[in-house]
């Protein structure tokens, strides 16, 4: 069939299917969410091309990536469309470009449906008028201004035209929008995370942010008194300095007593992106009801946490605005950048808070952008794979951990070939997505919530007020962004959730580890540490250490907080590695851990009697950086982790205490809810892997009998991932 009459058949294929309506949605069942297709639960697993049409090696390469996807069962595939016509009211003729494009996938594959990523990060009036555009401290006018006026006027109709336009051309073919903006699509401010390259000083921005402020404080005598400013007002107030941004010296947190300032910025900078993705999402509700799926990139807090800039400048930590809209169904994001991500052996881990998104309705689409060995012959990388020894073997252990992690999990899975290049266009990787579909089908027949039994709780509020320098990064980067590999390692189900719905009620669990929560009410320090004397808590780097109520510095919150009385020691010696005691070494500790360079504050905690020290600062018994506090009077156990690594021993055994489900006796990444276990082997070696029962278990994938509990060994290599399941009952 030559290709002109592919392209009038696929016409005439779009007329006919528009005669009945489908309906995409997400919502929860069996207490997660999940995807509906016209109110029947499908699979959540969708493929995203994103290539050059123009060239036709990359076009061809896409078609028979999407192929490939049809023929394993993935129906939705997402694929990017560049420069909308930008206007409100465009000509169906303005739109050719993007109808060659759908015209030829649909004339291929009658039966896929697309989930439509529309580029507004691109109005053509920057050129003529480059104060529209960001300024950085750097001088750098990389984008347009978020905060632009016109940009925020203009950007949402524009969107509205090409959904208008292409829901009357393609209807059901489409089953959702994904409007996408800021840097690479996801909602960030261009070069957020280049070193020194603080943005905020166009004027766009200073009007947006005296709006904000007049909405938060109502009066310039409200403005004065919260900032410690007298006479300032909404009319002279600046952007803070890149000085005043950067902090002082070794200064790791911002002090509301007096750079109340600095921080309502960063909050600013977070509330202003959010309401500009939101503002498109809305237009998907106003455009197509519930019946389209509403898509955007959204809440890297973990991932973010230890960037040059600090968290606040990518403009990921308004979160929750996001989950409590009604207008978003599906938030996503790639799968870590960091190193141990992104090789065998190493941790699967999300780039925020999966549970927490999970819990509040919305589904976590997780991406994989692995680099294939297809993309390496191209020298094509994502971020984090800069590697040139990845065969088909490591390729297939990777997707094959990443797959287990996210079904333990219910989270949507979304292979990306990144460059649009053909990264995935080979048989044999998609064999390991053909070799869950039992188990998938399994799991969607009788679906099961995840509900890990530890803990990794975070605050995006108190990483506002993280400074904007190199200084505090080895503590945000051991504390918050790799406490996500040292939990994963540990052996245990674990989860990640926002502090705010541990305030809430809404976790579960049986240890808790609380990372990045720095600044407290009073009242949210009462609750938390009553909760800690029932739920065994890890308590890391400066937990409650800004008082909200008292706006300044505070031992005392620390201590309230915690139930452990600490000091102050010198944050400017040389290195702040820990080295472990006798009684740290009887728990598993390595013989010393840590990061070096620390930023202030460095807290110790006092012992009291019956406490144990586990390791001490820099070989000084007088600095105690990791102590142990028994469970006693009916109280659960706690740890007050001063450095800023937490090593995944300490957590397997505090979880072992607590009564958690430990599935190792050595470190290994497990994913597991009630209908699976999965383990990844972070180096060769036996694994001893505790089912618990007397039940005869398989492996999932492949049907091979492993043997009867309570404990399965299994001989596994680096970035080997084994997913065993209960043997089915003989009749």
């Amino acid at each position: 069939m030559n290709c002109k009459k592919a392209i009038i058949l696929g016409m005439l294929s779009l007329v006919l299917f528009s005669a009945g309506a489908v309906e995409w949605r997400v919502e929860v069942r069996d207490g997660a969410p999940r995807l509906l297709r016209d109110g029947k639960v499908v699979h959540n697993r969708m493929f995203f091309a994103n290539p050059a049409w123009s060239r036709k090696d990359y076009a061809e390469a896409t078609m028979s990536e999407i192929g490939l996807a049809q023929q394993h069962d993935i129906e939705l595939v997402s694929i990017c469309l560049y420069n909308p016509p930008w206007k409100s009211d465009p000509a169906d003729d303005e739109f050719k470009a993007w109808h060659a494009i759908l015209d030829r996938i649909f004339a291929a594959y009658p039966d896929v449906k697309l989930i439509l990523r529309i580029k507004l990060d691109s109005p053509p009036f920057v050129k003529e008028d480059p104060s529209q555009m960001m300024l950085t401290s750097l001088n750098r006018r990389d984008q347009v201004s978020i905060a632009s006026r016109r940009y925020r006027k203009e950007m949402p109709e524009v969107f509205r035209a090409a959904i208008r336009h292409l829901e009357k051309r393609y209807g059901d073919r489409i089953a959702g929008y994904h409007p996408a903006g800021g840097n690479w699509s996801e909602w960030q401010y261009r070069n957020f995370a280049l070193d020194k390259n603080l943005h905020g000083y166009d004027p766009e921005t200073l009007i947006a942010f005296k709006n904000w402020l007049v909405q938060k404080y109502q009066t310039n005598e409200a403005l004065a008194k919260a900032w410690n400013k007298p006479g300032i007002t909404f009319e002279t107030v600046t952007v803070p300095t890149p000085e005043e941004r950067v902090g002082k010296e070794k200064q790791g947190l911002h002090n509301p007593k007096d750079e109340q300032h600095i921080i309502d910025f960063n909050f600013f900078l977070n509330d202003d992106m959010v309401a500009a993705a939101l503002s498109n999402a809305r237009v998907i509700r106003e455009e197509c009801g519930r019946k389209k799926l509403s898509v955007i990139f959204y809440g890297y807090t973990f991932e973010v946490a230890a960037l040059p800039n600090g968290p606040a400048s990518c403009g990921h930590n308004a979160l929750r605005t996001m989950l409590d809209s009604p207008d978003v169904d599906i938030i996503c994001g790639p799968f870590s950048y960091n190193y141990p991500a992104r090789v065998p052996g190493g941790s699967e881990q999300t780039h925020t808070v999966g549970e927490s998104i999970m819990r509040a309705g919305k589904l976590w689409l997780n991406e994989d952008d692995s680099t294939t060995p297809l993309a390496i012959k191209k020298k094509q990388y994502a971020a984090g794979d800069h590697t040139f020894d990845r065969d088909n073997r490591i390729m297939a252990q990777i997707h094959r951990r990443n797959l287990a992690f996210g079904y333990a999990r219910n989270y949507g899975l979304w292979w990306m070939d990144l460059h649009g290049s053909g990264w995935l266009d080979d048989p044999e990787y998609w064999k390991v997505m053909k070799s869950f579909q039992k188990l998938e089908d399994e799991l969607l027949a009788e679906p099961t919530a995840y509900q890990p039994d530890v803990a990794l709780i975070t605050d995006e509020k108190s990483l506002q007020y993280v400074v904007a320098s190199l200084a505090p990064y080895d503590m945000m980067l051991g504390n918050v962004t790799l406490m996500r590999d040292s939990v994963s390692r540990s052996a245990t189900s674990h989860g990640s959730w926002l502090l705010d719905d541990v305030l809430a009620g809404k976790v579960q669990s049986k240890l808790d580890i609380y990372t990045g929560i720095y600044a407290l009410t009073g009242e949210q320090r009462k609750q938390l540490r009553k909760r800690a004397d029932k739920v065994a808590t890890i308590w890391c780097w400066a937990p409650g250490y800004i008082d909200l109520d008292k706006k300044d510095f505070s031992l005392k919150s620390v201590e309230e907080l915690t139930g452990f009385k600490v000091k102050m020691v010198d944050h400017l010696h040389p290195t702040w590695d820990a080295f472990t005691r006798p009684y740290g070494a009887r728990m598993g500790l390595p013989v010393s851990f840590g990061w070096g360079m620390a930023a202030s504050p460095v807290l110790s905690p006092i012992p009291e009697p019956g406490d144990e020290i586990l390791a001490i600062f820099s070989n000084r018994y007088d600095r105690v950086a990791v102590l142990y506090r028994p469970g006693k009077d009916g109280k659960a156990p706690s740890v007050f982790c001063g450095t800023n690594e937490l090593p995944p021993e300490l957590i397997r055994k505090i979880a072992e205490l607590a009564g958690a489900k430990v599935y190792a006796n050595r470190n290994a990444h497990i994913h597991a809810n009630d209908r699976f276990i999965a383990l990844t082997a972070p180096v060769d070696g036996i694994y001893d892997i505790q089912v618990g029962g007397n039940e005869q278990w398989e492996d999932a994938l492949s049907g091979e009998k492993l043997g009867n509990g309570p404990v399965i060994l299994r001989s596994m290599k680096l970035g080997d991932t084994v997913v065993l399941k209960k043997s089915p009952v003989q009749k």
